[in-house]
């Protein structure tokens, strides 16, 4: 088990970026996009999806989110968000098992962030963080090491509301995440919301929890690829579409006649499920 000191084996960059461009060319997508991709990650199902319990299985998700995001920005994204606590989450009871997770994922992350190219960027609801100083004095040490740092951005949403969000105006100068992943749970609750940083987005669900344990290398990387996937679907679908001769005949065909629905098994025995969506239907894949 980690000990809340040690950065998880990571993968390496060539070997990543050969499975992605496998992944990539299965998918039928110009891997090159992948600069244009800011998804929003809302972790979920880390308390179900292993048999850790307490801080251990928050942290688990923390090193989910690290490995992941460590191998979209060798793969060229340049923006991520990632929820990491919700203002309600301060009415569970095991709150203090999740803030125990968190200052030990500082731990890791200040060791990562002077050995790769990533930016950490805090965005939280300071006021009710108040309580715990010691923690908000890491988060900005922690930022502080990375701000050098010229690859992919995480903006980090600690005790985020909507509502915050919106009243302060704090996602104000930040990019637009196109698309939005949830496990576990096919939806994301209000509160949670990006205000004004959503538009065009796909959505991506992960049947499966954002669990580090249960999560290969490749099985990251061929999830980035659907990500990106859910990007291209969606680009040039919202607000101002306009349809070239014969394509709504052809949309009407697929979506309302033919009802076509894919489902592709990318990888040899699969333990991971995500669906994605484009203007025809829904797309599960399996990996």
């Amino acid at each position: 088990m980690n000990n809340g000191m040690e950065i998880p084996k990571l993968m390496k960059k060539e070997g990543a970026r050969k499975l992605f461009h496998e992944a990539c060319r299965k998918l039928g997508i110009d891997e090159k996009r992948m600069s244009e991709l800011c998804v929003y990650e809302l972790t979920d199902g880390t308390r179900t999806s292993t048999d850790l319990g307490g801080w251990e299985a928050y942290f688990d998700g923390g090193m989910f989110v690290l490995r992941l995001f460590h191998i979209m920005s060798m793969l060229g994204a340049k923006n991520a968000y990632v929820l990491t606590t919700g203002e309600g989450h301060k009415k569970r009871d095991n709150y203090s098992d999740i803030m125990q997770s968190l200052e030990k994922q500082v731990n890791v992350y200040s060791r990562y962030v002077k050995e790769h190219n990533v930016r950490l960027k805090f965005v939280a609801n300071v006021p009710i963080l108040a309580r715990f100083t010691k923690f908000m004095r890491m988060l900005n040490k922690l930022e502080n090491e990375s701000a050098k740092n010229d690859g992919m951005t995480v903006y980090v949403l600690i005790n985020y509301s909507a509502d915050w969000a919106y009243r302060t105006g704090a996602l104000k100068k930040l990019p637009n995440a196109n698309v939005i992943i949830k496990h576990t749970k096919g939806q994301v609750n209000e509160g949670l919301w990006l205000p004004g940083k959503l538009h065009n987005n796909g959505f991506v669900y992960a049947q499966n929890g954002s669990s580090s344990r249960n999560w290969t290398d490749k099985q990251l990387v061929y999830f980035a690829a659907l990500m990106l996937k859910s990007m291209i679907h969606h680009q040039g679908q919202q607000y101002q579409k306009s349809y070239k001769e014969g394509e709504k005949e052809y949309i009407r065909d697929m979506r309302e006649k033919k009802m076509v629905f894919v489902h592709k098994k990318l990888l040899p025995k699969p333990t991971k499920r995500v669906v994605i969506f484009s203007n025809l239907g829904p797309e599960v894949y399996e990996f």
